[in-house]
């Protein structure tokens, strides 16, 4: 485990993916968004989006956390194209296996005529952006709009990390405002497009980089391989849980069998994910490393 894990970043990355998951069980069996009484826009879409926002605001401060003297200290260097290859690293592997058990596992039935919208488009992560606005989401797994949405920041990171710690709280407030804006937007034109639009989610996610810039949060370091591990595998959970969701209905709802049965195949599909991901990347340094040694080699003969 690694010794500079902040143990409030994984508490609340946890967090963020319980009440996401809860959110779509709760929307499933019907019953109403636990915090839709609040009436708080853009936020009343229950505790589902409470939990993206934890997670945006996570991943803002984990990357600033690791990255950010990097990004502004003149004195150290930040390459930007082996940044992006490690969040790629972090991001494909483990969507496009949770993909593929997608696939295998749904009953959706994919045809010639459909294949392009519901799978191909879907495994770049940018349904969304490839699609018109308010496209509805893709059948085989419901929550790949995430992934083309956190690359999108991914990307941004630099560009905002550079302004927040320049202009302090104001640059806060002028990216809050220029998202806040966006949000306006495109709620005029369809009322689901800033969900995943990454201009009106980089609100969320500068908040994350400005709070680590002002140190804002708590330094405790996580010593618990316990709650290191269930951060790790919350994501591999938010890329499966939805693939299991149709068991909710499917099996009997008698001594909660259908809860039971959904957060047993969710659990054992997120630890497929979370298995192919670590050896998946073990397999990609290795071919790196070995890729490197024979280029060196060549250089020498």
């Amino acid at each position: 485990m690694s010794t500079n894990r902040v143990l409030m970043f994984d508490v609340l990355r946890i967090l963020a993916i319980l009440l996401i998951v809860v959110a779509h069980v709760g929307q499933t069996l019907k019953i109403p968004p636990l915090l839709q009484s609040f009436g708080i826009s853009p936020l009343s879409g229950g505790i589902g989006e409470w939990g993206i926002v934890i997670f945006l605001l996570i991943s803002g401060c984990v990357l600033e956390y690791n990255y950010g003297k990097k990004v502004w200290d003149a004195g150290t260097k930040f390459d930007y194209i082996q940044f992006i290859e490690k969040r790629l690293l972090r991001i494909y592997p483990a969507f496009w296996f949770s993909m593929l058990l997608a696939v295998i596992l749904t009953t959706y039935v994919l045809t010639s005529a459909n294949v392009l919208r519901d799978l191909i488009l879907p495994l770049t992560g940018f349904y969304f952006f490839l699609t018109k606005l308010g496209s509805p989401a893709p059948p085989i797994n419901g929550v790949t709009w995430f992934v083309g949405t956190i690359v999108c920041l991914y990307l941004m990171y630099p560009l905002l990390s550079r302004i927040l710690k320049r202009n302090g709280v104001q640059g806060l407030i002028a990216i809050l405002l220029v998202a806040g804006s966006i949000r306006i937007i495109l709620n005029a034109e369809d009322p689901t497009a800033w969900y995943w639009f990454p201009l009106s989610r980089m609100a969320e996610f500068a908040l994350g980089i400005y709070i680590i810039q002002a140190g804002y949060y708590l330094k405790t370091i996580n010593t618990s391989k316990i709650i290191a591990f269930a951060s790790d595998f919350s994501f591999p959970v938010f890329l499966t849980h939805y693939i299991a969701i149709p068991l909710l209905i499917e099996l009997p709802f008698a001594h909660y069998m259908n809860i039971i049965g959904f957060i047993a195949v969710a659990l054992f599909l997120a630890l497929l994910v979370y298995i192919f991901d670590i050896n998946f990347k073990e397999v990609y340094e290795s071919f790196r490393i070995w890729l490197k040694t024979r280029g060196e080699n060549t250089v020498r003969t």
